[in-house]
This record gives structure tokens, C-alpha cells and sequence, in this order.
């Protein structure tokens, strides 16, 4: 009797043993959980403030480009004649300039740009110089746009294309409006916003590119109105 109690003690002993080594590791690996938890959700908060002050950075910066270009819109006046361009914007306001036949996309461009700066930023105030480029006028936006690693839509934030048909016309360098088929005699242009999550693919080297080919293909890239494109590579 006396060794079955015996034993019966040790089991039991044994047993408590046990569950308390059990507790402990459920325990362990709940503070580790925990830990993990923590250092994830720091990880998550420091890459959504980083993130947060490159937009911000970004957004200060893309406007000084749009103020810059503004700035080059106004020594750059229309001309008494050539292309009339009807331009609506997003909000349904509608722009219209004569540009140029020599005009570049870069002139176009940059007039639709300027019209998303905000009110408060008043024309006098806007810089002579552009906010990061040793280089002068459209040269240093195209260099720009070719150092941010970015697919011009995404810098630009907008594309154009005509209301109809619906024909896209993307930006590209050193492209004068004249040479494009469709804007020779003048046009309407519609202002097509480019959300974050648009063009975020990789961007093809605009120093590749060859000339543009007159050739037109189908294309319906991130929005859901399909339309024309002129092709801009052979």
C-alpha cells in the first residue's frame, strides 16, 4: 500500500510537473507573440510615416514643377494663330489656348499642369528656376521626369486624349504638336486624373524610344474607357 501511494504521489508530482513546464512555454510563446506583434506593428508605423513624408516631399516638390512650368507658360505666350485647343479639365472647366505648331507636348503639358496648382499660390510668387535642375526650361522638366524612375504618367499625374474618338496622347520628349496626327488643326482635349495605383508598372527608358510611328493601336490601360493610342515606338 505504502509503495502505491508511492507512486500515485510521483505520477501526480510528475503530472503537475508537466502542466506547469506547459504553462510556462504557453506562456513564453504568448510574450513572444506579443513581441512580434510589437515589432511588426513599429515596423508598419515607421514605413506609413516614411512613406507619409516621401508623399509629402513629393507633393511639395511636384508643385514647384508645376509652378516652375507656369512660370515658362507665361514667357512662352500663345500665339495669335495656329492650333486651338479646347482643354476640360476634371472638375468640367474647360481651357482654351492656341499653341504653336513647333509647341512642344512638354508647352501642352505643362499649361494643363498649371491649373492644378492651388489658388492661394498666386503667379507672381512662382520660381524662375526649376526646384531641382542645373538645366533650364523644358529641358530640365524632361530631364526631370527621366531621373524620377517613374512612367511619365505617374509624374505627370494626368493624361490627355481627345474626347472624339477617344485617342490618347501621352506625353513623351521632344515631341512637337504639330507632328502628331489629330492635333494639326486644332482639337478638344480631355483631363484624365491618375490615381496612385495607375501606372505603377515599369517604366520604359524614354531614352530608348524611337521616333513615333503613325500607326495606331487599341490600348486600355488602367481606366475603364478603352480608347486609341498612337503608338510611340516601332
Amino acid at each position: 500500500m505504502r509503495a502505491e501511494q508511492d507512486r500515485a504521489y510521483r505520477e501526480a508530482m510528475n503530472r503537475d510537473k508537466e502542466r506547469i513546464e506547459r504553462k510556462m512555454r504557453e506562456e513564453r510563446e504568448a510574450q513572444k507573440r506579443v513581441e512580434m506583434e510589437r515589432i511588426a506593428e513599429e515596423k508598419r508605423l515607421k514605413a506609413e510615416e516614411e512613406e507619409r513624408v516621401k508623399k509629402e516631399d513629393w507633393d511639395r516638390n511636384r508643385t514647384e514643377w508645376r509652378r516652375y512650368l507656369r512660370w515658362l507658360s507665361k514667357t512662352n505666350p500663345a500665339p495669335s494663330a495656329g492650333l486651338r485647343i479646347g482643354i476640360r479639365m476634371p472638375d468640367g472647366t474647360r481651357r482654351i489656348r492656341i499653341f504653336g505648331p513647333r509647341d512642344s507636348l512638354t508647352t501642352l503639358y505643362g499649361f494643363v499642369d498649371s491649373h492644378f496648382i492651388p489658388s492661394e499660390l498666386v503667379a507672381d510668387q512662382d520660381p524662375t528656376s526649376p526646384p531641382s535642375s542645373s538645366s533650364r526650361g523644358e529641358t530640365a522638366v524632361q530631364e526631370e521626369i527621366a531621373g524620377s524612375k517613374l512612367h511619365p504618367e505617374q509624374w505627370w499625374k494626368f493624361r490627355l486624349a481627345t474626347s472624339y474618338p477617344k485617342k490618347a496622347v501621352p506625353w513623351r520628349p521632344n515631341a512637337t504638336l504639330g507632328g502628331i496626327p489629330g492635333l494639326e488643326d486644332g482639337v478638344q482635349l480631355v483631363v484624365e486624373p491618375v490615381r496612385d495605383t495607375d501606372s505603377r508598372k515599369p517604366r520604359k527608358s524614354l531614352e530608348s524610344r524611337s521616333s513615333p510611328a503613325t500607326s495606331i493601336i487599341k490600348s486600355g490601360g488602367d481606366s475603364a474607357d478603352e480608347y486609341d493610342t498612337e503608338s510611340d515606338e516601332e
